[in-house]
């Protein structure tokens, strides 16, 4: 088994998460994730919601990868620093650690909000991404931006529109 802190175990943890992510549920996919952990530290996927209805939401992921570790209450061991998880916790956009059993091909999201006062060492295992949980994640995504003033800012600028 590879060392924690080889790359390729980050890069099987992000196929994986990738994978679960586009998991097709009732004939369509929820999310179209694009990797971009090499364009921006810290982020490893921006995650836009689909179908297009969805009006360009999404949200942000930092993949956390791990062989099969769980504590005795059954949580995913991960590592996560009071830094990066301050990092993340700045980001407007709606954030998840996603901790990915790299044996067991499972993957659990934690939602990262502010104010972040301690590192993370493992993340609960009662929101594993399944095809129900993905559909709620979805609707929280969508709630979030229908709760966010970003949508209905007063912009100074002009909207260009092309005919």
């Amino acid at each position: 088994m590879p060392g924690r802190n080889n790359p390729k175990v980050g890069k099987k943890g992000e196929a994986i998460a990738e994978d679960i992510i586009l998991t097709e549920i009732n004939g369509e996919f929820l999310f179209d994730p694009a990797f971009v952990g090499s364009t921006f530290p810290g982020i490893d996927f921006y995650v836009q919601l689909t179908p297009s209805d969805s009006k360009s939401l999404f949200f942000l992921a930092q993949v956390k990868s791990t062989y099969s570790l769980y504590d005795t209450k059954n949580n995913l061991k991960i590592k996560c620093t009071l830094k990066k998880l301050k990092e993340l916790a700045k980001n407007p956009a709606p954030t998840y650690i996603l901790g990915v059993d790299l044996i067991g091909k499972k993957v659990y999201a934690r939602f990262i909000k502010s104010p972040v006062r301690k590192s993370l060492n493992f993340l609960p295992t009662n929101f594993e991404l399944t095809p129900k949980n993905l559909t709620l994640l979805h609707k929280e995504v969508v709630n979030y931006w229908k709760n966010t003033k970003t949508l209905t800012h007063k912009k100074k600028f002009k909207s260009i529109t092309y005919d």
